[in-house]
């Protein structure tokens, strides 16, 4: 029994850095931030498998290596590396039974501004015009007339 426990413990203990490298990479890809990173990727998702086959001999965790081609982009290798650390983690969790506990929640990666205009009650008609001129500077926009809404 203390075998089954001890590698219990070990594969729960490979979960957050499974997940953390999902993540990293996801982000990554999203904020095109990848240039130079992919073999890192790629050494640290392999890390993490190995240490998974370290621990068990199961071989649904062995058929997660990943060898990219010679020729594949930083993109390319990231993009690998972030398929397979999902696909890890979520073997990671299966196996622990703690699928989903504690991590793995989405984030949002926002690139453009947003503006939430949620019913402005009670402001007058030049509060609202310095409110859109103070928008307008803010993304930039020059003065253009406004099209009168019907």
């Amino acid at each position: 029994m203390t075998d089954t426990n001890d590698t219990l413990r070990a594969l729960i203990r490979l979960i957050p850095p499974a997940r953390a490298l999902r993540e990293s990479l996801e982000k990554s890809l999203h904020l095109e931030l990848y240039e130079g990173t992919g073999d890192f990727a790629v050494q640290s998702f392999q890390g993490l498998q190995a240490g998974v086959a370290a621990v068990t001999a199961d071989p649904v965790g062995a058929s997660l290596a990943i060898h990219p081609p010679a020729t594949a982009t930083d993109r390319e290798k990231v993009s690998l590396a972030l398929l397979a650390a999902g696909q890890l983690a979520a073997y990671l969790e299966g196996q622990t039974g703690l699928g989903g506990l504690g991590g793995g929640g989405k984030s949002m990666i926002q690139t453009a501004p947003n503006i939430n205009n949620v019913n402005i009650i009670g402001g007058s008609p030049a509060a609202s015009d310095r409110m859109i001129e103070t928008i307008a500077k803010a993304v930039g926009v020059e003065d253009e007339p406004a099209d009168p809404v019907s």
